[in-house]
């Protein structure tokens, strides 16, 4: 077997305040979230090197809770390159009177199942913003998207190379577009598997001279002893 050249440890965030004001800033189960995948990174990997997270809220104070756990001062690198592709503007692009964030959740509260119905209406924005034939609709292109997500991850990886394994804290988009290539998942896979990475699950990428391996996908298992803490939104 190759030897393995480098090494991505990479977290999604914490539980983010979804239906709140402001999304982007983690609730307080998202706090412990991120606490709890310090502690067990700390046992783990405790040859982490650099910590890179992506210039969102939600990754930033996660960062800042994986540190907490992880007994360390830091320092952590900021790369814009992690960030999640821009959900509302998928949703505006594909019906543009829910720019109104009040008609979208007015609309979707109306619908016998709320949660189907927006994810039904997230599906079908993302097909049509995957599909290639409307790019000129969207600030960033899906193939836009995955060309930076890849770039972000050579940057990390070369990191890896002098410090030792790199921790990532980005989103459920960044971590599937990373993975999908091995995978050898669709676009409708990306969202799928996004869909299911758990809040503060820890996926682990090894860089050996033939490629990339996934070697933990979606760990939660530091969650599961405290109920309400495995979460998906």
């Amino acid at each position: 077997m190759e030897d393995v050249t480098a090494r991505l440890v990479l977290v999604r965030h914490g539980q983010a305040s979804f239906g709140a004001k402001d999304y982007d800033c983690l609730s307080e189960a998202g706090h412990r979230q991120a606490r709890l995948a310090g502690e067990i990174l700390a046992r783990r990997r405790p040859s982490i090197g650099r910590i890179v997270a992506g210039s969102m809220r939600r990754h930033q104070e996660t960062a800042a809770g994986c540190l907490v756990g992880m007994g360390r001062p830091g320092p952590v690198e900021t790369d814009a390159g992690w960030n999640e592709f821009d959900h509302e503007e998928l949703i505006r692009v594909h019906e543009p009177r829910y720019e109104d964030h009040l008609i979208l959740h007015r609309e979707m509260a109306l619908a016998p199942d709320p949660q189907q119905a927006f994810l039904s209406l997230f599906r079908a924005a993302f097909s049509r913003w995957t599909s290639g034939r409307n790019d000129g609709d969207y600030r960033e292109t899906f193939a836009a998207f995955r060309a930076r997500v890849a770039a972000a991850s050579c940057r990390a990886a070369e990191a890896t190379r002098p410090s030792g394994p790199v921790l990532v804290v980005t989103s459920g988009g960044p971590i599937a577009a990373t993975v999908a290539g091995r995978l050898g998942l669709s676009p409708e896979g990306l969202l799928g598997l996004a869909f299911r990475l758990a809040n503060a699950g820890i996926t682990t990428l090894a860089f050996r001279g033939s490629g990339l391996t996934v070697e933990d996908l979606n760990d939660h298992a530091h969650l599961a002893d405290e109920p309400g803490l495995l979460t998906y939104r």
